[in-house]
C-alpha cells in the first residue's frame, strides 16, 4: 500500500513525529476550560500568553482532550494539535474564520494555492502563519505567543460541538443563569463583576458557554478584562488593596485573585439581558423573545461551524423563546447591580 504525504497508508491514522527536542526538555502545563488540555513547549514564555487567554494552570482529574506541542526550527515556531494518543487534530478554514472572530487575533487571511492556508500580520503582506492539516507554522515576531494562545482557545470552541459560545458575560443569580449581551464597551463585564461583588457566582466575563441539549449555562471563566473607568466599589477597593493598576487597554487577571466569590456551577439559562447603552440612572425593562433578539445574539463563529447551521438556528430560537428577555441601560455599576438583583433575584 502506498504511503500518503503524511507518511501513513490510507487506512492508518497519521502519528505525530518525534519532537525535535527530547520530551524531557519540554515544559508542560495543563488547563481546564470547557475541556482539559496540555501545552508542551520549550519556551516558558508561551505560558504567559496562554494564562492571559485561558487562565491559571489547573490540575484536573477529568480526561485530557487536547495536546498542543510547540517546537522550533530555523523557519520559526511549529505548533501541532493532537489528541492524547497522538492522533492529529486537523486545522481547516473554519479555524481561521473563528480565529479572526476574536478582536485580539493579529492576523488576516491572504491568498494561497499551494495546499497551505496562509495569514499575514495585520498591516503586513508577508505570510506569517501557515496552516495545513494538523500543523501550524508561525514566523516569530512580536505577538506570536498570544496568537498561539488564541488558536488554542478557538480549538477548544470547535471541540465543544455540544455547546454554543457567545461574546457575553454570564452570572448565577440565585441558581438562575443570566446572560448579558451587547456591543463592546456597553458594560457587560462591568455589570457582571458588580453582581459578583455582591456575592453572585461569575460564570464568565467575555465568553458564555450554553449547552442546548440541557438548556444550561456552564462556567467558562477566562481571565477577566478590567478596563479603565467606573467599576463596582468592592472591585475598586480590592484592586487598591492588592496594589493593582488598570492599564490603558485592560488588566487581565483571574477574578478570584481580586475577590472571593462563590464557586461557579452549571445553572439553567433563565434570562437574557440586552444592553442598550448607558443612562444617568439604571433602567431595566422586560421585552419579548422575537427575531430582533435573535439578530442581536453574538455567537462565536466557531459555534456556527461546529454543528449543522439549521441545527444551530433551531437551538438559538429555542434558547430565546425559553428565556425571559430584558433590556438594560446601565449606569453606576453598584446601582445597576442592585436594580438587577431586586428585579431578577428569586423571580426567574
Amino acid at each position: 500500500m502506498t504511503p500518503n504525504e503524511s507518511g501513513s497508508t490510507p487506512n492508518e491514522s497519521p502519528k505525530i513525529p518525534e519532537p525535535e527536542q527530547p520530551l524531557r526538555d519540554f515544559f508542560c502545563e495543563r488547563y481546564s476550560l470547557g475541556l482539559v488540555l496540555e501545552v508542551r513547549t520549550t519556551d516558558r514564555e508561551v505560558f504567559d500568553a496562554t494564562r492571559r487567554v485561558l487562565g491559571s494552570p489547573f490540575s484536573s482529574q477529568r480526561s485530557l482532550r487536547l495536546v498542543v506541542t510547540i517546537t522550533f526550527d530555523p523557519e520559526g515556531c511549529l505548533a501541532r494539535f493532537s489528541s492524547p494518543d497522538g492522533a492529529p487534530i486537523d486545522f481547516s478554514v473554519d479555524d481561521l474564520i473563528l480565529a479572526n472572530d476574536s478582536p485580539d487575533f493579529p492576523f488576516r487571511l491572504i491568498e494561497s494555492n499551494d495546499g497551505w492556508t496562509r495569514l499575514a500580520w495585520k498591516g503586513d503582506d508577508e505570510p506569517a502563519l501557515s496552516l495545513r492539516g494538523w500543523e501550524c507554522r508561525l514566523r516569530l515576531r512580536d505577538g506570536w505567543r498570544l496568537a498561539i494562545a488564541l488558536l488554542i482557545l478557538n480549538r477548544i470552541y470547535l471541540l465543544r460541538s455540544d455547546a454554543i459560545f457567545f461574546h457575553a458575560a454570564t452570572i448565577d443569580i440565585g441558581g438562575s443563569g443570566v446572560m448579558f449581551i451587547g456591543p463592546k464597551g456597553f458594560g457587560k463585564s462591568t455589570t457582571a463583576m458588580a453582581l459578583a461583588a455582591r456575592g453572585h457566582a461569575l460564570l464568565g466575563d467575555e465568553t458564555a458557554c450554553y449547552v442546548p441539549a440541557t438548556g444550561m449555562l456552564q462556567p467558562f471563566r477566562r481571565p477577566v478584562g478590567i478596563k479603565p473607568g467606573i467599576r463596582a466599589r468592592a472591585v475598586d477597593t480590592a484592586l487598591r488593596e492588592r496594589g493593582l493598576q488598570v492599564p490603558a487597554d485592560a488588566l487581565r487577571i483571574d477574578f478570584e485573585s481580586v475577590l472571593t466569590t462563590p464557586a461557579p456551577h452549571a445553572v439553567p439559562l433563565r434570562a437574557i439581558v440586552l444592553l442598550e447603552g448607558f443612562a444617568a440612572r439604571p433602567e431595566l425593562v422586560a421585552g419579548a423573545g422575537d427575531r430582533g433578539v435573535l439578530a442581536r445574539l453574538q455567537p462565536t463563529a466557531s459555534s456556527l461551524v461546529s454543528a449543522p447551521r439549521t441545527q444551530r438556528v433551531f437551538e438559538l430560537a429555542r434558547m430565546v423563546s425559553s428565556a425571559q428577555i430584558f433590556h438594560l441601560k446601565p449606569a453606576d455599576p453598584d446601582e445597576t447591580a442592585a436594580l438587577i438583583e431586586s428585579r431578577l433575584g428569586g423571580k426567574l
